[in-house]
């Protein structure tokens, strides 16, 4: 759900940015969010229907997402790339903050609860460090590469690739079995990328 949050800065590109309106780059648009619905069928086949509660707070991810995505793209124009480091240190640092000031408010003392703070606090950390890491890592080479790609170009072509390769991560990783969904998803992937590529 929250792979829709390109629409954010794609809007944001078209229409303070004056990025280009092309029909081949608004097709691409609309085949990559063809592509995400489908990527996201296939991923979410086997999980139950979402409560209201759960479709509100996916919506908030997703415009919190674009907005950080318009934040980035408006950072890398004003200031340059010699700097993206220092921004992709403190958006991390900022978000530590704000993660230790609201924990508090998201306690749980069930046993459930309970259980999870041991696994994570014996088992996990390595994990947790590793995809920190990965994290601090996509989020470097994503504001690196806002300084020369379009909005309305960037961040609809990777969230599709997000999706994709979450897709293709569950077949070659975890051994689960490729459905035409995600076979759909993937093809039509690939198409808006070069759609894209032959917009500019």
């Amino acid at each position: 759900f929250s792979s829709a949050s390109f629409a954010l800065p794609c809007l944001w590109g078209f229409a303070l940015l004056g990025e280009p309106v092309s029909p081949l780059r608004l097709t691409a648009i609309a085949i990559i969010c063809a592509a995400i619905y489908f990527l996201c069928l296939y991923n979410n086949k086997t999980q139950t229907r979402l409560s209201v509660a759960a479709f509100a707070f996916l919506l908030a991810v997703s415009v919190s997402q674009g907005f950080n995505q318009i934040f980035q793209k408006q950072f890398t124009l004003a200031e340059g790339s010699s700097t993206i480091t220092a921004y992709t240190f403190y958006t991390f640092v900022f978000a530590s903050v704000l993660t230790v000031i609201l924990l508090p408010f998201f306690k749980s003392e069930t046993p459930r609860a309970q259980i999870c703070k041991k696994f994570l606090a014996k088992r996990a950390l390595l994990l947790i460090c590793l995809s920190t890491a990965g994290i601090f890592a996509a989020s470097f080479l994503q504001a690196s590469a806002a300084k020369g790609i379009d909005a309305s170009v960037m961040y609809p072509v990777l969230n599709g690739l997000s999706v994709c390769s979450g897709t293709l991560m569950s077949v070659f990783i975890f051994g689960e079995k490729p459905k035409k969904e995600s076979v759909i998803g993937i093809i039509l992937v690939l198409t808006a990328l070069l759609m894209n590529t032959l917009g500019k």
